[in-house]
């Protein structure tokens, strides 16, 4: 299926971001794939993704864990290292899947914090936690 610009992100959204990989993790993979997922849903709307956070905790994958494992996981894993990029702007955070929400909910967490108005989720992909 194509990729649909959803509504959220003809809004007032400033800035259209990513919930990152560790600078390892993608140097191992080859790629980011929620950098890539934002990078398109970036040219469908005609604004450019922009790196607002980094990784900079080493956590656990996620699968293996619960959800209460997940929240602490990645608790303190991401940091806004220029808050300008996003203070007083409505975002766009883009993942690849979200199951319990708790890495969204961190990064959006961190975005907040760093002075960012609304953040918008979209994922490319809802999983269950089995």
């Amino acid at each position: 299926a194509m990729l649909e610009a959803p509504a959220a992100a003809h809004m007032t959204a400033g800035v259209i971001t990513w919930v990152p990989m560790r600078g390892a993790e993608k140097r191992k993979r080859g790629f980011d794939q929620s950098e890539l997922l934002a990078g398109e849903l970036g040219k469908r709307v005609g604004m450019k993704a922009c790196r607002t956070l980094e990784k900079t905790k080493k956590t656990q994958r996620q699968s293996s864990l619960s959800a209460r494992e997940r929240r602490a996981n990645v608790l303190g894993a991401y940091t806004c290292p220029d808050p300008e990029r996003v203070r007083g702007k409505s975002v766009v955070l883009v993942d690849d899947v979200v199951t319990t929400g708790s890495t969204v909910s961190e990064a959006a967490r961190v975005l907040r914090t760093a002075g960012a108005g609304t953040v918008y989720v979209i994922a490319l992909a809802k999983s269950d936690l089995s």
